[in-house]
């Protein structure tokens, strides 16, 4: 049996996409940095726009607000770099609530959303991270004429209780001289299509669910 160790989470994402096209001369700039004030300590927002993608991020809390006009999508993001056991994530969700209360003053204007987890960890007493998905999830036999030295994981499945799409990717991590580590790359998206985000303790149990659920899942897979 193999175990996880280091596991380490690098950014939390809601993405909520626009039913209209978004309008960023519209969008309450001066409100979304008290929003972010409010809820974050020290928080120092620096503002960046162009006329397709507005920015609001605070380096000192690693939070972004995210508007991309052209993919008619807005992105909150946490990139802080923690453990993935004990993140602290009511904040996000808090955040990520009001913004888009304040961006979507009509429900009606959500199309769809989702939550993305990105994170990594360690396999222990694994060499080769790369070796050992290959060896767990490819026939070798398909690849003979192709020297393959490493693969990774790409699966969509959809979770009859959550109404939700998920989208989980495995990819090794190479040295910079492409040698092999123990180290392998989550990338995890659940996709609720055309659904409104709920009202913000039936939103949180959601986010909680999703993430919590993340290590269970990776387990299954490995073991």
């Amino acid at each position: 049996m193999t175990e996880i160790e280091n596991h380490n989470t690098t950014q939390v994402n809601l993405v909520v996409s626009s039913a209209k096209p978004l309008d960023l001369d519209s969008i309450d700039i001066p409100k979304l940095k008290t929003i972010l004030s409010s809820i974050y300590e020290g928080c120092k927002p620096i503002i960046t726009q162009f006329p397709e993608i507005l920015v609001i991020f605070d380096p000192n809390n690693q939070i972004s607000i995210n508007v991309i006009k052209d993919q008619n999508i807005i992105i909150v993001a946490d990139q802080r770099v923690t453990p993935y056991s004990g993140r602290e994530m009511d904040n996000f969700i808090k955040l990520a609530d009001k913004c888009i209360k304040t961006i979507f003053k009509n429900k009606a204007d959500i199309k769809n959303y989702g939550v993305n987890i990105l994170s990594n960890f360690d396999l222990k007493d694994v060499k080769n991270s790369g070796d050992f998905l290959k060896s767990k999830f490819l026939k070798e036999e398909i690849f003979n004429s192709i020297p393959l030295k490493s693969a990774g994981l790409n699966i969509v499945f959809y979770d009859e209780k959550e109404r939700a799409r998920f989208s989980l990717k495995l990819d090794p991590v190479l040295g910079t001289d492409l040698e092999p580590t123990k180290s392998v790359k989550i990338n995890q998206n659940a996709h609720f299509a055309n659904e409104k985000i709920p009202e913000l303790e039936e939103f949180r149990s959601i986010c909680l669910e999703i993430y919590d659920g993340l290590s269970n899942l990776i387990n299954k897979l490995i073991n």
